[in-house]
């Protein structure tokens, strides 16, 4: 095993601080997750008021949950089977500020995205 598949499997194994260093981040505009059967976009980033995710098929369970900086679970968006493909939640109010987008879509954690919310 190479260094990148240990550090992989070390993320996808731990939850916590150390899988927050190498989550992928979107700069501006949107943000992608593709794993091998699912793509799941996330807009706009900066956010407002609301946050859209679209998927590329229906997910039979899907859980997102909003998480601070610090690792504090700020806001449960989500929790319930979908038939839409695209998904638009109010945030609550939040100090404006970076946040995580933690998906479990599927009962399969997807990679952890970066939001910003301005306000």
């Amino acid at each position: 095993m190479n260094i990148v598949q240990q550090n992989q499997a070390a993320s996808q194994s731990q939850t916590g601080f150390y899988s927050w260093f190498q989550m992928p981040c979107g700069t501006s505009g949107t943000a992608a997750i593709t794993t091998s059967a699912t793509e799941v976009v996330i807009f706009p980033n900066p956010a407002k008021e609301h946050l859209n995710i679209k998927l590329n098929g229906v997910a039979s369970d899907l859980k997102i949950t909003l998480v601070d900086i610090t690792g504090r679970i700020v806001a449960k968006l989500y929790d319930n089977d979908s038939e839409e493909t695209k998904i638009s939640l109010a945030l609550p109010p939040l100090a404006n500020g970076v946040y995580l987008v933690n998906i479990e879509l599927n009962n399969t954690r997807l990679p952890i995205q970066k939001i910003t919310i301005n306000n």
